[in-house]
């Protein structure tokens, strides 16, 4: 059992105008095949903020199918440098960049992100981090890639509540696999909330968002 989704959240999400044909396509294929992509808010929260921040150059890590790595090429204009491990999902990607025409606005990589690549250093530093990987390994990514932050650098990470798990494991049932990521992530968030050189705010909608500035 997970939480349910907020009232709120759901007239958020009502208001927020349809997707184009090609994105509704993308969101239709994410949820019948479990495949993890931010939701609508979520999306566009993030191209709201990188709008202000008038980001340049984004490194995110996670790129599943690219919906969010196109929606922010596209309607913010940056680049996007975008780490991917799983075969499938890296082709997909790749097939549905390239029907967007966005091979030179976003680099793909194909490698797990734990592991640096050079088409990553090359590209630095990086205004906005959107890091939307393995929710286990969210510490490890953000310092692995710090050396590659830009001195004015925004950290975005997704799924900091994860549907409600993490502030209450109560609601997890017969899992020991999601208490223990559910215990991972809470350890995360509470590294990010003290860290001495950066500054967080966790925005509770979705599957929740974590933003980091430099102090």
């Amino acid at each position: 059992m997970v939480a349910i989704e907020s009232k709120d959240s759901l007239y958020v999400a009502n208001l927020l105008p349809d997707s184009d044909d090609f994105f509704k396509n993308l969101e239709k294929f994410a949820e019948e095949n479990r495949v993890p992509i931010i939701d609508k808010i979520g999306i566009s929260y993030l191209v709201q903020l990188l709008k202000i921040k008038k980001a340049k150059n984004v490194l995110e890590i996670g790129t599943a199918i690219a919906y969010s790595s196109i929606s922010l090429a596209e309607r913010v204009g940056c680049n996007v440098t975008t780490i991917e491990r799983d075969n499938k999902m890296f082709e997909l990607a790749t097939a549905n960049v390239t029907y967007r025409n966005l091979l030179d606005k976003i680099t793909l990589i194909h490698r797990d992100a734990l592991e640096l690549d050079d088409k990553v250093i090359a590209n630095a530093p990086y205004d906005v981090i959107f890091i939307d990987g393995a929710k286990s390994q969210s510490r490890k990514f953000f310092e692995l890639y710090e050396p590659y932050f830009a001195e004015d650098v925004v950290v975005i990470t997704d799924n900091v509540l994860f549907k409600g798990m993490v502030a209450d494991p109560s609601i997890i049932q017969h899992s020991r696999d999601l208490k223990q990521l559910s215990r991972k992530i809470n350890n995360y968030n509470e590294w990010l909330m003290q860290h001495p050189n950066y500054e967080t705010t966790i925005l509770p909608f979705g599957d929740g968002i974590a933003i980091t500035i430099r102090k």
